[in-house]
């Protein structure tokens, strides 16, 4: 079998206390984080993704980056951990703003018929 791991990280202004210059300004440094980490098992691009804020949905901007890595299990291992490090990271950095981090594995059969 072979996996396959979505990383994502969403990012929102939930308070709608940023406009969409300064949100993006504070939180795209931060998600190109995902973009370093694909970076030392690939180079294929990550994807950050931008919203305005909707009534129904939320008040302010949100981003969401999201990776995929295809790697064995002992890397993922450590690819996990140092995802979930990250994500501690980016909340810090964010003490106003709503962070949250989605991880999913897929598996795939390797064999050709």
């Amino acid at each position: 079998m072979l996996k396959l791991y979505l990383l994502s990280v969403t990012v929102a202004d939930e308070k709608g206390i940023l406009d969409e210059n300064s949100f993006k300004e504070l939180v795209d440094p931060r998600l190109q984080c995902l973009h370093h980490l694909k970076g030392a098992f690939d180079k294929r691009d990550t994807s950050v993704v931008f919203h305005k804020p909707q009534q129904d949905v939320s008040q302010g901007w949100y981003a969401k980056g999201s990776v995929a890595v295809s790697i064995g299990k002992q890397r993922a291992e450590y690819l996990l951990k140092l995802y979930e490090d990250i994500v501690q990271l980016i909340s810090l950095t964010l003490p106003d703003l709503t962070v949250a981090a989605q991880t999913q594995v897929l598996e795939f059969s390797d064999e050709k018929s």
